[in-house]
């Protein structure tokens, strides 16, 4: 039974609940453009790497929960908030567009979510954090989703959660810089 099914019908997981925890999203890019020079093996060989690397840190294991959102057409939750040590390899294929705006959005509603979880428990948390990896333009508009970062990460003296965007061979800087300060250019 995959993950996303057993959500349905049991308690999400948490691997320490005495830990502080940080919620953290993949939000990966999965549109057509991707099949491009190897670019989907790249993410999914990275994706994979960190997994595993990860996985092995004793700190990481007990506080770290990692969710995957994929977008195309439009965006869907690949794997839920799985502690670190949980989580299984992924195989992402390439096509579509690139509803980079609603992911963007379903992305924080979730870490949001994750973090109403986590109070629910009496769970001390740390800002969650949001990777998005992309090689494009959107094709969907991002102005609220734009918005709804720069607010989240304004909120208080330091911001309610962190927004990084990764750009692969081929991304578009001016949309990356509109979302984020944090914006890093990704090789191989």
């Amino acid at each position: 039974m995959a993950f996303a099914e057993q959500t349905r019908n049991e308690e999400p997981r948490v691997a320490a609940p005495n830990e502080p925890h940080l919620a953290c999203v993949l939000l990966l890019d999965t549109s057509g453009s991707m099949n491009e020079n190897n670019a989907i093996e790249s993410l999914n060989q990275g994706v994979n790497a960190f997994i595993n690397q990860t996985s092995v840190d004793e700190m990481a294991k007990k506080r770290v929960d990692v969710a995957i959102i994929a977008f195309d057409d439009e965006p869907r939750v690949e794997m839920d908030f799985t502690p670190i040590s949980q989580m299984e390899p992924v195989h992402l294929t390439a096509g579509g567009c690139t509803a980079m705006g609603a992911a963007i959005n379903m992305a924080i509603d979730k870490v949001k979510e994750r973090n109403r979880f986590y109070a629910d428990l009496g769970i001390q948390v740390y800002k969650p954090w949001i990777f998005m990896i992309t090689d494009g333009a959107p094709t969907d508009d991002i102005t609220v989703a734009a918005q709804r970062i720069q607010e989240e990460e304004n909120k208080g003296q330091h911001g309610k959660l962190k927004f990084f965007a990764l750009g692969v061979k081929g991304y578009d800087k001016n949309t990356l810089f509109k979302l984020s300060k944090r914006v890093m250019e990704l090789e191989d």
